[in-house]
């Protein structure tokens, strides 16, 4: 036996409301751990994971969607955000809060290229290895991916980009199966999908393969063994 969740009965109007609201409104709670964890990098000893713990402790937060990344992608948030911001325009009204979200979501890959360029000293010619192209682990969907976002704003800077991911496809660029094949003589690699295959990388698996700098966008890997290793970590939501 299991019990039945609650049920509202209302208007299809408020149907509707309720579903891109409830979309919106998780969105918002993405990126406001998106959002502190570019300020815990500035902050030493902060750190993005054990703030956003803190505050779902709190019962009228809750500890759900507070996993901080780069951006957030997939098929619902892009597109049910954007409809909404249309449609409120229609009617007059200006949803500043979400319209911020997708600007705050847009400029996540910006700012990990931005990273890039800064600790290569320039993009062009460098080479950038992708780990994980779909926007999530245990899917090959790549609509809105992050990374696919990052792939072309790195392109863009005429960096040469690699891409690897166990189940995704592009069209636009061949995807490597093979995470070593991937990385090795990549200048930096960027962990933007956890997925299992990305987390029982060691900061040896990169060394052999003379990557200098790795950013980990999920806070998957340890920092002291990428320092006793002599590699550049860069992990979003934590001090560097």
């Amino acid at each position: 036996y299991q019990e039945l969740p609650p049920v509202i009965r209302t208007t299809p109007e408020n149907a509707e409301l309720i579903k891109y609201a409830n979309n919106a409104f998780l969105a918002l709670k993405v990126t406001f751990a998106n959002m502190m964890a570019r300020l815990c990098m500035k902050i030493p000893g902060a750190d993005v994971d054990v703030v956003m713990k803190g505050i779902g402790l709190d019962k009228r937060i809750g500890p759900d969607f507070l996993y901080a990344g780069m951006a957030w992608g997939g098929s619902c948030f892009p597109k049910d955000l954007k409809a909404l911001v249309s449609f409120a325009r229609e009617k007059g009204i200006n949803l500043d809060l979400i319209e911020s979200a997708l600007e705050i979501n847009r400029r996540g890959p910006v700012e990990v290229a931005d990273m890039l360029e800064k600790e290569l000293n320039g993009l062009e010619g460098k080479v950038v290895a992708i780990l994980g192209v779909a926007f999530k682990p245990n899917t090959d969907d790549t609509r809105e991916s992050p990374a696919v976002y990052l792939i072309k704003e790195l392109l863009k800077r005429k960096a040469n980009v690699r891409a690897c991911d166990p189940r995704a496809k592009l069209d636009f660029m061949e995807i490597h199966r093979n995470v070593e094949e991937c990385i090795d003589g990549s200048d930096a690699a960027v962990l933007v999908t956890e997925w299992d295959e990305y987390r029982k990388l060691k900061a040896d698996d990169f060394k052999k393969f003379k990557v200098k700098v790795v950013i980990d966008t999920r806070r998957i890997y340890d920092p002291i063994q990428f320092n006793d290793n002599g590699i550049k970590l860069i992990q979003l939501g934590k001090y560097h």
